[in-house]
């Protein structure tokens, strides 16, 4: 049925939608997991998808991020093509919408001095902002990458890749998956609070990194991304849900929008 879902919406129906980013596709269920239809398929053309990323159901309509084709593309819940708009989109980036379809963009610090750019519903770039962790930089240098490892420190690449997630109070959430920072902003670009994550997991995870890129020091070009995050959720009341790179068990930490840490389980 699935072959690799990257992201799940539900619409004011309670159906399910699942994007797989290798099937290209969007297959729907009821609220009580019966199936309904698959829309989209593989391809460049018109409703076609290339490595899909993420998904928001906004009013009637689907916005996906299509970055193997580099545009966002936008969907009736039928699965019609409605429009589509370039972006400088690359796979497996941090991305959200909000509820108007503006896409939060994480740059990573590649070829850019600040840490999100946002694009409105028409692909116009409207604003950038958040400061850099370290410096940009202008491509990936694998060696530099590699020695900085070796002595344990963290590339810049590394302090400035994080996952976003917007709220319906208008905060952007951005959250570091090799720091142990949350950074919330409004979505003009003010920086609201920054947020240590008091995580005891995260030192597991650094471990299986360090051991992991230790296997492949002789491989010149080759290294292991540290990830203490593997996904983002906010429920109604602005609540933001990390999800923990730990492969043996689910472990979730919760934080109020105003960065307060409210739970684990």
């Amino acid at each position: 049925m699935f072959d690799w879902p990257v992201d799940i919406a539900l619409d004011q129906e309670g159906r399910i939608y699942v994007l797989d980013a290798r099937d290209c596709n969007i297959k729907i269920f009821k609220s009580n997991g019966n199936f309904i239809r698959t829309i989209a398929q593989g391809g460049s053309g018109p409703g076609e998808l290339n490595r899909p990323w993420i998904m928001r159901l906004i009013k009637d309509k689907i916005y996906i991020a299509d970055t193997g084709n580099r545009r966002i593309q936008v969907l009736d819940l039928d699965g019609k093509y409605l429009k589509s708009y370039r972006l400088p989109l690359e796979f497996g980036f941090g991305m959200d919408f909000d509820s108007s379809g503006n896409l939060y963009l994480n740059s990573q610090g590649f070829r850019d001095d600040r840490l999100i750019s946002v694009y409105d519903n028409r692909g116009r770039s409207v604003r950038k902002f958040g400061d850099l962790e370290g410096k940009s930089f202008q491509y990936y240098d694998f060696a530099l990458i590699k020695r900085k490892i070796r002595k344990g420190s963290l590339p810049d690449s590394f302090k400035n890749d994080v996952l976003l997630v917007t709220d319906s109070r208008d905060h952007v959430f951005a959250v570091h998956r090799a720091l142990r920072k949350i950074r919330i902003y409004s979505t003009s670009g003010k920086l609201l609070e920054t947020v240590e994550v008091r995580a005891e997991e995260y030192q597991k995870v650094y471990r299986e990194f360090l051991r992991k890129n230790k296997e492949i020091e002789n491989r010149p070009a080759a290294f292991y991304p540290l990830y203490y995050v593997n996904d983002l959720a906010v429920d109604g009341e602005g609540n933001l849900f990390i999800l923990l790179n730990e492969p043996s068990q689910m472990i979730i930490y919760v934080y109020s929008d105003q960065g307060e840490f409210k739970e684990k389980f």
